[in-house]
């Protein structure tokens, strides 16, 4: 069997690029992050809107391509805040608001339609910036580009 031109293969890494996420597994920052939440999750779709509460919270984008069933092939992609976590998923089903959006994440959205799903968790609006922190410093996930603290700038400088 005759091997493929050398130039076949550099395009089809270079068009393949951007579908490679790097993730930071740090079970240090895990073990640091002590607090337990409810967590809540509805595949990101126009019929779960009504699921989802009109509450201040922190969620996660969490990717879920169902290979054989298996239940636990998630990656967990982004980490966010808002105070309204109904509202904030709306956002993220409008189309056209994911072609004026933060790049990198509305990219993340249209790529992997079907497979994203938004879990949360309720918490005070004045927890939110404290619990959010925690959370990205522990999980590091790759479509965040701030990640606070002495990990955030591991991750920059590298």
């Amino acid at each position: 069997m005759s091997q493929p031109p050398k130039a076949d293969i550099i395009d089809d890494y270079k068009n393949s690029a951007c579908w490679r996420k790097e993730f930071f597994l740090c079970p240090t920052t895990w073990s640091q992050y002590h607090l337990s939440h409810q967590w809540q999750g509805n595949k990101l779709e126009d019929k779960s809107i009504d699921q989802i509460p009109d509450s201040p919270g922190i969620y996660t984008l969490i990717l879920q391509p169902n290979i054989a069933g298996h239940p636990s092939c998630s990656y967990l992609m982004y980490v966010g805040q808002t105070v309204s976590l109904r509202n904030r998923f709306k956002d993220y089903l409008r189309k056209e608001k994911r072609a004026k959006g933060r790049p990198k994440l509305f990219m993340f959205l249209n790529m992997y339609d079907g497979f994203v799903c938004f879990y949360y968790t309720l918490i005070s609006q004045d927890q939110l910036n404290t619990i959010e922190k925690g959370l990205l410093i522990a999980y590091q996930p790759p479509l965040n580009t701030a990640i606070p603290g002495k990990v955030g700038k591991m991750r920059r400088a590298f």
